[in-house]
């Protein structure tokens, strides 16, 4: 019996640090980095412009045209990613209507990260979140543009998320010596994917497109109107074909969407002696954020069970 005791007794010594450590290892796993899932979340968003241009206002080196005072230019592009444990990053950039502007890219997370300029999926293999953009050439006689942001989220914890996103905007302010009319023409394509590995993930990619002429000599907005008819027309330029997006919290729905749209074309008149400010601004989002996968709370049940069987025992003892 002596010798049963002292089993039990010892037994219960070495169990007892042994059930707090599990307990403890339980507690740490969703700390700091967090687990990894075993089916990442994932979205991306890509919008791409050919043959962009803005007429009426200066010609294919940034110059004046007849009957336009320039009074400001501003071409700014912003990028930024972050993604849980790794530092942030983000860059604005400026450039101008003869040249256009190039972002250097932002990333965050394991990696490996992508390059520059790359504006096509490039991180479904990988971890992370990045947003990139990209005009170039003269924006009078056809530019090509590049907005993109993507991510893939592979740590699950309770508050796990990501974002990336890329915009663009063009600014142009000026006064009229005479009666002319501004243009937007050219070709575009859209696209936006999302998934999730389990119920309670989310991911959702977003693109957003628009234009507007504003008057400040009358403090409203111009009607801008198609080309192809001329009867269509909107203070605020944004076209479904660019404005889309897709979000999902559900593992066997993945919505992508793809829309293109080709030889897109709108004007706006303007009077003279009036001041004006164009403006095209679009913009790429993606957002993204996990919950502990099951298997992993079970885990932490059983680490936090077996402390508070360390505690209970400690109390009674």
């Amino acid at each position: 019996m002596k010798a049963l005791s002292r089993t039990r007794k010892y037994g219960f010594r070495i169990a007892t640090p042994l059930m707090a450590t599990t307990a403890l290892a339980s507690l740490l796993i969703f700390g700091g980095t967090g687990t990894a899932q075993a089916t990442p979340s994932y979205a991306y968003a890509s919008l791409g412009f050919t043959n962009f241009q803005l007429t009426g206002i200066v010609d294919s080196h940034g110059n004046a045209l007849p009957g336009v005072t320039i009074n400001s230019v501003a071409v700014t592009m912003t990028d930024g990613a972050n993604y849980p444990g790794y530092p942030s990053a983000g860059t604005t950039s400026f450039g101008d209507l003869a040249t256009g502007v190039d972002a250097p890219g932002a990333y965050s997370g394991p990696g490996p990260a992508t390059g520059p300029n790359i504006f096509t999926p490039a991180l479904q293999m990988s971890s992370g979140t990045r947003s990139d953009g990209l005009i170039s050439g003269a924006l009078a006689s056809g530019a090509t543009s590049n907005l993109v942001a993507e991510g893939r989220l592979t740590q699950g914890l309770s508050s796990a998320g990501s974002q990336a996103g890329s915009s663009t905007t063009i600014r142009a302010t000026f006064t009229t010596t005479s009666s002319l009319t501004v243009g937007l023409l050219g070709s575009a394509i859209a696209q936006v994917m999302a998934s999730v590995g389990q119920v309670g993930d989310s991911a959702s990619a977003q693109i957003f497109a628009q234009f507007t002429v504003f008057d400040a000599t009358t403090n409203t907005y111009v009607n801008i109107c198609k080309t192809s008819d001329p009867t269509d027309c909107s203070q605020f330029l944004t076209p479904t074909e660019l404005n889309i997006s897709a979000a999902t919290t559900d593992p066997s729905t993945s919505p992508s969407v793809t829309s293109s749209l080709t030889d897109f074309s709108y004007f706006a008149n303007l009077t003279a002696d009036h001041t004006y400010q164009v403006t095209l601004q679009d913009q790429v989002t993606e957002i993204l954020s996990t919950v502990p996968e099951p298997a992993s709370m079970a885990v932490l049940g059983m680490g936090i069970l077996g402390l508070a069987g360390v505690v209970r025992r400690r109390k009674h003892r």
